[in-house]
């Protein structure tokens, strides 16, 4: 980041996400570029790491994402309009969730969809209790029977 100009965006920026988040415990941002750059709506990018976040009952325990550059129509501003993309950008990075996180997501009311197919496929339709995550699993439990081991594969794309 250059100047105080950017750090000014970075802490509204900033701001804003702790607006859009129920908790958000540690958050640094960082924008990169300079502010000459920025008000010709060039970013060169921002990277986002945080802990104790949750998101849209979404419980994180930490978070860590990098933009690729960001291009903004800031002509918008100048009509009094929002500011808006000219085209879209990668994000990439990663997440960490806790056991007792991923088991309170499981248990929002957001996730009751994907909550009742687990069970169903995995859990023979008994109700998902908890999960427990251990080094190279995890154990889904329901009331009525032994916990059911899974291996979840995560992807690129």
């Amino acid at each position: 980041m250059s100047g105080p100009a950017l750090g000014v965006i970075s802490q509204a920026i900033k701001l804003w996400l702790k607006s859009i988040c129920s908790q958000l415990q540690h958050l640094d941002l960082k924008l990169q570029g300079s502010l000459w750059r920025l008000l010709q709506g060039h970013l060169a990018g921002a990277t986002v790491r945080a802990r104790g976040v949750v998101f849209q009952d979404l419980a994180l325990e930490q978070v860590e994402l990098s933009s690729e550059p960001i291009d903004l129509d800031v002509g918008a501003l100048l009509k009094g309009q929002p500011l808006q993309l000219r085209q879209s950008f990668s994000v990439r990075g990663w997440v960490q969730f806790s056991e007792s996180g991923l088991t309170g997501c499981l248990q929002s009311p957001a996730l009751a969809e994907f909550r009742a197919e687990l069970s169903d496929v995995l859990l023979c339709g008994q109700p998902l209790q908890h999960l427990e995550i251990q080094a190279d699993k995890v154990l889904l439990h329901c009331a009525l029977a032994a916990p059911v081991p899974c291996q979840c594969v995560l992807e690129n794309g």
